[in-house]
């Protein structure tokens, strides 16, 4: 899928300024060592299963719907297990993010890098979920999607 075919999708980071407080590799052996770790491993397949499937359709919803759930289920596993990674400010914008898609716009989450918040819209609404993101206080970066890769010959 080449960046032309994401073009209409809007991407606004969220950065926070502070050390991360769980390794990634403590992280995993949290989430491997808790009780749902088994569930997690078998719901894997259908998170990516409908991924690729909305990606080829362009279907969004179920792109970031199911980045969201796959994200928010690590974040799950790992808060069973007695650690947080996502401070307040982190779940403030993820809360916020659910309020607006619960409105009726479509806005979804994922975390990553243990600092970054990325929330995802598209279409027409995104202007609107920008800008209900701004009134609630937040103050996001928005990245662009690239084109896709280009060979280039030196001679």
């Amino acid at each position: 899928m080449l960046g032309e075919d994401l073009r209409e999708i809007r991407i606004f980071a969220f950065c926070f300024e502070y050390k991360a407080r769980v390794s990634a590799e403590e992280i995993f052996n949290i989430c491997k060592a808790g009780p749902y770790w088994e569930m997690r491993l078998k719901r894997v397949p259908f998170w990516v299963k409908n991924i690729e499937e909305g990606l080829k359709n362009k279907d969004w919803k179920r792109v970031f719907s199911n980045a969201e759930e796959n994200c928010a289920n690590a974040h799950y596993l790992i808060e069973s297990g007695g650690r947080r990674c996502r401070r307040k400010e982190m779940m403030d914008v993820c809360i916020d993010v659910e309020e607006i898609r619960a409105s009726g716009l479509p806005a979804y989450w994922t975390a990553g890098g243990g600092r970054v918040i990325n929330v995802f819209s598209w279409g027409e609404d995104s202007k609107k979920v920008l800008e209900e993101l701004e009134r609630r206080g937040h103050v996001p970066i928005e990245y662009k999607v690239a084109s896709g890769p280009k060979i280039i010959f030196k001679e």
